[in-house]
């Protein structure tokens, strides 16, 4: 062994069953895969192709972000670890003839950084390869692009921002400003969709009690007084919002600070809806969970933290850090199609031909699920990962 190959990590023992564990779970992978990948991989019949930067069309068969439905946990990407936990045993593994100085599984931002990290240390020759067992690479950082009318649109299909990006480690903010994200920019628009002079329409539909109009420039998760009293909402929905979004009144009053807290940390949010703002049962579906989270999932005390409507005159200081105070959500940084234009710019630094330079947003890169590459750094098909679904992202190997 040279000296070299002990920089990369060769040299650190591999317990037999960290060994046998991770050699059988990838071949249990591959032998899923083969059975879900085409099915994940179709798209609509009628999907317009989209010319990507190789001047190849790209149909949603071949390029994720175009496939429509839920694009989160998608068929193939969980059956391997359902099959394991149901008692579906290992199968046999099979040597694929590879060898690599880095395999890190997960392609989102933590795994396309460290593959990053470790291709800055170690140099261009370290073979490297990420694996992922969704069909896109960036994790919870996707995007979604439609064609209409010849344009191309692209949202976000997962996280949307930086969050308060200068509360981050001094290491983190250098990272991301080399990789070409320069989040100290000050817009008079943080966010693209303001800036393009989008503003949120509230729409109150006939199934669920409201009037059927659409009520421009309202945020139905921040209502004006004046929405509230003059739209068509069942009385009682109207007062009870009226009473979350703009009461004044302490809903835990006679009760000392501490009290307050250490009940908050012991009820749901919806408890304290219900049992405190005295919010009727079915006014409850008008208003929104925490964050992702449902009104049962989370205590009254994190959505206090997360600035969840109910709590204006509760009295108690807030932890510090949370996401959506006014501080944070002053310096939180939008990207165009969200966060997975940091994913992108990652995919870039490691595979240079995949996302030129030139074309900034509307990259696509070059078959990183359709075809083999002979460079040093190579996108790899989907479904020749051994993993659900298959989507090796980055193959690294001189």
């Amino acid at each position: 062994m040279e000296n070299s190959d002990k920089k990369l990590g060769m040299g650190v023992a591999i317990s037999r069953r960290d060994v046998i564990h991770g050699v059988t779970a990838t071949a249990l992978g591959a032998a899923l895969a083969r059975t879900h990948a085409a099915q994940a991989a179709k798209g609509p019949a009628d999907a317009p192709p989209l010319a990507n930067t190789a001047g190849q069309a790209a149909t949603a068969a071949t390029y994720p972000p175009l496939r429509e439905g839920m694009r989160g946990a998608h068929p193939g990407a969980f059956e391997a670890a359902h099959a394991r936990r149901d008692g579906a045993p290992y199968p046999a593994p099979r040597s694929t003839g590879e060898s690599y100085d880095l395999v890190v599984v997960g392609g989102g931002l933590s795994g396309l950084a460290a593959a990053c990290f470790y291709r800055r240390r170690f140099g261009p020759n370290a073979r490297v390869l990420v694996l992922d067992n969704h069909d896109d690479f960036g994790g919870h950082a996707k995007r979604n692009e439609f064609v209409s009318d010849g344009r191309i649109l692209m949202t976000t299909g997962g996280s949307a921002y930086f969050v308060a990006p200068d509360q981050w480690t001094e290491n983190t903010q250098n990272f991301v400003k080399s990789l070409g994200a320069d989040f100290t920019v000050k817009r008079k628009e943080s966010n693209p969709f303001a800036q393009m002079g989008m503003r949120p329409a509230t729409f109150l539909s006939h199934e669920s009690g409201g009037d059927g109009q659409l009520y421009p420039h309202v945020r139905f998760t921040e209502p004006t007084l004046e929405f509230l009293k003059t739209a068509h909402l069942p009385p009682r929905v109207s007062q009870d919002l009226i009473a979350v979004y703009h009461g004044t009144a302490d809903y835990m009053h006679g009760m000392t600070k501490d009290q307050k807290i250490q009940r908050l940390q012991t009820i749901t949010y919806k408890q304290y809806l219900l049992d405190y703002v005295k919010v009727a049962p079915e006014s409850l579906p008008w208003l929104p969970g925490v964050w992702c989270l449902s009104k049962t999932a989370c205590s009254a005390w994190f959505a206090y933290f997360r600035y969840a409507p109910g709590f204006a005159t509760l009295g108690v200081e807030r932890a510090p850090y949370s996401p959506e105070s006014p501080q944070s959500a002053a310096a939180d940084f939008h990207l165009p199609a969200g966060n997975s234009d940091l994913a992108r710019l990652m995919v870039r630094e490691l595979v240079p031909q995949s996302l030129p330079q030139a074309h900034g947003n509307h990259w696509k890169p070059h078959g990183c699920v359709t075809t083999h590459s002979t460079s040093p750094q190579r996108p790899r098909a989907s479904g020749s990962a051994a993993l659900p679904y298959g989507c090796s992202i980055l193959d690294q190997n001189p």
